[in-house]
């Protein structure tokens, strides 16, 4: 056995100090606190290391520890290695007496496992007391969950073979968890408003500007940098952050004598700290057709405000965005994409529940009613008895119908159901009723709109409505 009988030798008053002095994961707890490292932090081929008062382990003794025979302490890592010879590293317990470690093997640089000779510096150690070892050198790591396990034993061949221990206890170290985490909050986006008859689908309900997304930034609680010294958040491990915000802006373009002229003024599109957009805290850096650059700095909730120009259309649509972040030194870049608001249409909607089967033995007509004074395209949902649906039938796509646009106050030829079927396979080819019956909604882009259904018999002689 390799015995380079470096003594420990540690004084009862330093002994006798409490392990909580230095922080340590203590093991004697029902859910010990592992020292959790950021997952930010750029670990190379080599490792890192963890180090700092935090990267100490307290076990109970587990079986008593007499002033006169020696005993061996084992203390084994799995998922990480000393960073240096243990020569230094010192061991600490809860008895007044203290106690008085030897090094006896093990604990060289890249080693996973240490081995000391021990004895009550002052008396006993009891089974309830606590023993704690503080790598100095701290703990090279890999970016796995580190385990320490510590095993008692009577004799140094036991200690080696780890065989025969008296007392074991073991547990997660050193854990890994982010220091903040970016994900998209809900919100109520206004509807692009297609019943003003100033700016119609070109303006929001309620004007600008309009909320199309948030983004939240939270940074977690507990987790460290790898000196253990300071709290790894947002502001410690980005440098700089962005969001790259995806889709149609082309609302939002500037205007010349009055029409768009196909130039972006960035401000038009930026980030509040405010729910209503009341505050431009953040003004994009760059606006184009299909997207918006916007800098992000520390943990807050950012939500993404426009300006629509009130005479370019505003697109139904759902944003995307990219969070991504330039790691400050020692931290890695990182990108998280993201789904933010959803803009629709506050136009109306009617449906009927009962349309018979397209094909079928009666014929069945619907008639779309435009109640409104402003004209407006129309499109169809079908809903099969199954509940497979196709969305996004539009009028002028129905054999008979010239258009998509109804003007206010006009009402639509009859359609016939088997035509408004085919119009919906024509959209989607998987779509099948199956022999079974329709619900069919309509949706118009203005104010107020009516759906009829019209059935003829078998004979061709009598209309029934539903």
């Amino acid at each position: 056995m390799n015995k380079k009988l470096l003594s420990l030798a540690v004084a009862a008053g330093i002994a006798g100090g409490s392990p909580a002095a230095v922080a340590a994961v203590d093991f004697t707890a029902k859910a010990p606190d592992a020292v959790t490292i950021a997952t930010e932090q750029t670990i190379g081929a080599t490792g890192m290391v963890i180090t700092g008062a935090p990267v100490a382990a307290t076990f109970a003794a587990g079986f008593s520890i007499d002033d006169t025979n020696v005993s061996y302490i084992r203390y084994t890592i799995s998922g990480g290695s000393f960073a240096a010879a243990q020569s230094g590293a010192t061991i600490t317990t809860s008895n007044l007496g203290g106690i008085t470690a030897t090094y006896s093997q093990g604990g060289a640089t890249t080693d996973d496992y240490v081995i000391f000779q021990v004895v009550g510096a002052g008396g006993d150690l009891t089974p309830t007391d606590t023993i704690t070892i503080a790598p100095a050198t701290g703990i090279v790591v890999t970016g796995a969950p580190v385990t320490i396990a510590y095993a008692l034993y009577e004799t140094a061949s036991d200690a080696v073979n780890e065989t025969n221990a008296l007392a074991t206890d073991s547990g997660t170290f050193i854990d890994f968890a982010a220091a903040n985490t970016t994900a998209a909050d809900t919100v109520t986006t206004p509807a692009i408003d297609v019943t003003t008859t100033t700016g119609t689908g070109a303006v929001f309900v309620g004007g600008n500007p309009a909320v199309i997304g948030a983004v939240n930034t939270t940074d977690a609680t507990g987790v460290l940098t790898n000196t253990t010294t300071v709290a790894a958040n947002t502001a410690a491990i980005e440098a700089s952050a962005n969001l790259t915000v995806t889709g149609d802006f082309t609302f939002t373009q500037d205007l010349v004598s009055g029409a768009p002229n196909g130039t972006y003024a960035a401000a038009v599109v930026y980030a509040s700290t405010a729910a209503d957009c009341s505050t431009n805290n953040t003004a994009a850096t760059s606006v184009t057709a299909t997207t918006a650059v916007i800098p992000i700095s520390g943990a807050d909730v950012n939500y993404i405000c426009a300006n629509a120009n009130g005479v370019s259309l505003i697109a139904e649509q759902t944003f995307t965005a990219s969070y991504d972040s330039d790691g400050a030194t020692g931290f890695n870049d990182e990108s998280t994409a993201l789904t933010l608001g959803t803009l629709g249409k506050n136009g109306a909607s009617d449906s009927q529940e009962l349309v018979l089967t397209p094909g079928g033995a009666f014929t069945n007509f619907l008639r779309v009613v435009n109640t409104s004074n402003l004209s407006g395209d129309v499109s169809f949902q079908l809903r099969a008895d199954d509940g497979t649906t196709v969305t996004g039938v539009m009028l002028g796509s129905i054999s008979g119908q010239a258009s998509s646009s109804l003007a206010g106050q006009n009402s639509t030829s009859l359609i016939n159901i088997n035509d408004l079927y085919a119009a919906a396979q024509a959209a989607d080819a998987t779509f099948d009723v199956a022999g079974g019956k329709l619900r069919v909604t309509a949706t118009g882009n203005f104010a107020s709109i009516i759906l009829q259904n019209i059935s003829l018999s078998t004979d061709n002689t009598t209309f029934g409505t539903f």
